[in-house]
Order: C-alpha cells, then structure tokens, then sequence
C-alpha cells in the first residue's frame, strides 16, 4: 500500500479572477481548472463545476458552469444584495462528490483594484509657440506599431484665445513612423471643433511629432513632442455587432477583459489567425451581457491581463478627440493551489505513517512466529531424541542456534525496513 499510494498524486484545484467585489451586484467571474503536480500544470478541459456563495453554513448565491479547452470559464454570480464585506466562496465539482477545487473568503477591494490602473494617452501639449494653441494625442488612447495595413491616427487640436480654430492648415512632420497620405505641405485642414486626424504607421518605440499651423489671417503656432508606441500590443475595436481584435506582435491569442473604474463587466479569449495582409485577426460577436458605452476593453496575450503590452481600449464615439486607455489587470481572488496541494500532501502522509505502522506491526509478529516455530522445532528435535535414548547426542545432531536466529532476525528485519522506508520516502 505504501509503495503504490505513499508518494504525492496530482491534484486538481481552481483559480477564480476577477474585479471587485465590494458595492456590486453581481460578480463577473473567470474560473481556471487545472490538474497539478509539483512542477507542471495542465488545463482541465470540458469539466463542469458549480459556484457558491456562502454564508452560515447555507448557499445564497450558487451558479454553474464548464470550461473549455483552455479550462477557462466565465460565469455572473447574482449577488442577493451589493455588500462590502468579504465572501465565502466556494468552487466544487458538478456532477460528482469530491473535495472543492478551491474554498476560502474573498474581497476585491477597490483600492486593490484601483492600484493596478493605469492610464494612457490623451492630448498632450508642449511649450506655447505662437497665437495658435496645438495638442496632439492618439485617436484611441495609444499606438502600437504597424503591422501588415494596420495604422493608426494622431488627433491635433487647435485653439485661439480659448477657442477652437477652424479651418486651420497644418504641416505636420513624424520620426518613428510614417504618414499613410502627404501630398503636401500644410495638408491637414482643422475642422469646425479645431480638429484633424492624421494617418500614420508607427515604425519604432517613440513617434516624434511636429506640427506646424497657420491660420487664414496669417497667425501660426508650432508643436513639437513625443508619443509612446506600445510593442506587441493587441488591439480591440468595437464594431456594430462584433468586436474586431488584431495583433502587432506574435500572440496566437487574446483574451479581453471588460471593465470601467470600478467593475468588470466580463471576458472573452479568442484565437488569432493570420489574414492575407499579413496582420493577427480575431473577430468574436460582441458579448450580448457587456454595455457599449463608458468601458475598456483590456487586451493581453495573457489570460491575467499582466504585461506591459496590456492595453484598455476604450468603447467611445468615433468622435470623441483623443480618449484615454484604462489599463487593468484582474484581481485573483481566490486560489485552491495551496488548499489542494497541503490536502494531498496530508492523505500521502497518512499513507506513510500507516504503511510504517503496518511494516513495524508485521515485523513484530513475524518475528514472533518466527521464534517460536524454530523453538517448537528444536522442542520436537529433542523429544524425538529422549524417546531412542539418545539425549547425550542430541548436542551434537541439534546444536543451540542462537547466534544463526539473530542473523536470521535482522535479514527479516532489514526487509521489513527496506519496505518501510520506500513507503515513508517515495516522493
């Protein structure tokens, strides 16, 4: 028994993600299955579980759910009421009786959550030159380099005394990156808003951009800066009735949180297949549960949405100048690694100690046995002796064997120990 169970088997368990917890009608969650040993994990595909929330003993809230090839899952636990105190959660197996994959109290704090954000993009301005104020910033928050047809926009304002300039006309220069559409000096014409859009290809980490604008009555103003270029970044466009996902770097694929300031509304991942012009494209239908207006769509390669190419594009009107990118990262709420891991570790040490305990119990009466047969041997030898009249020989015929019965003892021993100690030490 020992030799065969003693040693650690794997173990499954759960990983639950998500935003915060506290003041929120219901939490959207991303659960992770997994079969683990010491050194690998790998996903548990196609299992169902079921969710629960707990309090005294008694489910209040409970949903359920199954992975799929990834061992992702996500789920919307309806809360019966928002709270701010922690919850116990509880993930088990669907379907059959077994341990729970995971098990504990949480709480998504919103100064965690918030912690992790991150900011990107809006207009930025340099030193005032002239009688015309300029800003520059990125159509949608940030840029990512080019790939294939894959571009992007620089938003420039222009304003005079407080106002935005109409009818402005701009020469605008770049480093880094290369304009899509120049077939002229002073190309770009403000808008009535003081706003124009400018096509580029982003090249290398940092865009250097100058912009130059005269107005019709001949005053001018000048600006000059640079905008960060973000490498291997996923980008998540919103379209009518689905949600277009490209990638400038070598991910095969996305996975997409949403998200505002204080909540995440879901996710989705999805796998990257290449297109003819040589980009990463994914297009999934938009989730029917997510809002389309005041949110970010997060993008990652990673399911956590870590890394510094993570990026929060946000859902806005197209016309909306110059928008800013809410980068998050989930909050792990709960994991039943270590919960599982120490369960497993405790059955094996059962294993052991009872296996020891059988091996020592067994050698003591084999032992025992074992004495006694060879004495009731000798006992026979001797009274056979006694009966033919040969008592004085008997030294001779059957001489004592102490010496040879503790020898044989300690082989005996020494087995029973060989087998103990496989049974205590098997990893």
């Amino acid at each position: 028994m020992g030799v065969v169970s003693g040693g650690e088997r794997r173990f499954q368990s759960a990983r639950v993600y998500g935003g915060p917890t506290q003041s929120v009608p219901a939490l959207n969650l991303r659960v992770e299955l997994g079969d683990r040993d010491r050194v690998a994990e790998v996903p548990l595909a196609a299992t169902g579980f079921r969710l629960r929330i707990v309090e005294g003993g008694q489910a209040v809230a409970e949903v359920q759910g199954e992975t799929d090839e990834l061992g992702i899952a996500e789920v919307t636990l309806s809360l019966p009421r928002p709270r701010d105190s922690a919850l116990e959660l509880w993930v088990e197996p669907a379907g059959r009786i077994g341990p729970p994959f995971a098990r504990g109290l949480v709480l998504g704090t919103l100064e965690a959550f918030r912690a992790s954000l991150r900011r990107r993009g809006g207009f930025q301005t340099g030193k005032p030159r002239g009688d015309i104020a300029l800003w520059v910033g990125a159509a949608r928050g940030a840029l990512v380099m080019a790939q294939g047809t894959l571009q992007e926009e620089l938003v420039v304002r222009a304003e005079r005394a407080g106002a935005p300039l109409a009818n402005a006309a701009l020469k605008v220069d770049v480093e880094g990156a290369e304009l899509v559409a120049r077939s002229a000096e002073f190309a770009w014409t403000t808008d009535a808003q003081g706003l124009a859009r400018i096509a580029i290809r982003p090249r290398e980490p940092h865009v250097r951009v100058s912009v130059q604008a005269k107005a019709a009555d001949g005053a001018t103003g000048s600006f000059a800066g640079r905008l960060e270029v973000v490498q291997g970044a996923i980008r998540a466009t919103q379209q009518p009735e689905s949600l277009l996902l490209e990638s400038t770097g070598a991910a095969d694929r996305v996975f997409v949180g949403f998200f505002d300031e204080s909540r995440r509304y879901g996710g989705l991942h999805a796998a990257l297949r290449q297109a003819p012009d040589g980009r990463l494209l994914a297009e999934v239908p938009w989730p029917k549960t997510i809002p389309r207006e005041r949110i970010w769509m997060v993008t990652s390669s990673q399911p956590d949405l870590a890394g510094p190419a993570a990026l929060g594009w946000p859902v806005v009107s197209p016309a909306e100048p110059a928008p800013t990118t809410l980068d998050v990262r989930e909050l792990l709420l709960l994991d039943g690694a270590p919960m599982a891991r120490l369960r497993e570790e405790r059955r094996a040490r059962r294993v052991r100690l009872v296996s020891a305990a059988y091996a020592a119990l067994a050698l003591v009466i084999t032992l025992f046995l074992f004495v006694r047969r060879v004495k009731e041997s000798d006992s026979r030898i001797e009274r056979h002796l006694s009966r033919v009249g040969m008592q004085e020989e008997a030294s001779g015929i059957a001489p004592p064997r102490g010496g040879r019965m503790l020898l044989a003892a300690a082989c005996i021993g020494l087995g029973f120990l060989v087998i103990a100690l496989i049974a205590l030490l098997k990893d």
